[in-house]
């Protein structure tokens, strides 16, 4: 049996997917198939229209995008302003988004020297399973008083 494949356009789109869809597997370039081919009866979300850097401050070193956003295109943001990613992304040129990176917590050999991408990411939005639009983080490093949220992101596929 073939699942629905949805590409919602709005955070609200996904929210209503999620409402009322009882198994679903999300996939941002599908750079890892191995990680982002749904299984029998789950539906997939795509989400390569949920994308674009929505806030960039060069001189503070933060990003805020959205997870569709593919890696090359905050790569070339970035290093208009002689910046970089720290953590050395792997799949970069064949498509990789930014949620796909945070989900499968993916960094290259920059991490020995800089840090993995957990170490970079200081705030998340997302939806839980019950269509729930949840903040945690913030945009400045000391953010948090207790365990830091946007961590469990990490890894999280």
């Amino acid at each position: 049996m073939i699942e629905p494949l949805h590409t919602p356009g709005t955070i609200e789109e996904i929210q209503e997917i999620v409402r009322t869809t009882s198994r679903i597997m999300t996939r941002g370039g599908g750079t890892k198939p191995a990680l982002s081919t749904s299984r029998e009866g789950m539906a997939t979300i795509e989400l390569q229209k949920i994308s674009g850097v929505t806030e960039y401050k060069p001189e503070e070193y933060t990003i805020t995008a959205l997870a569709g956003t593919r890696l090359e295109e905050v790569n070339q943001l970035l290093s208009s302003h002689g910046q970089f990613f720290p953590f050395d992304p792997p799949l970069v040129k064949k498509g990789a988004t930014l949620g796909g990176t945070v989900a499968a917590g993916l960094s290259g050999p920059g991490r020995y020297q800089y840090g993995g991408v957990r170490d970079f990411l200081l705030g998340v939005k997302y939806v839980d399973s019950q269509g729930r639009l949840i903040r945690t983080g913030g945009k400045v490093v000391k953010n948090v008083a207790g365990y830091d949220l946007a961590k469990l992101m990490v890894g999280s596929l």
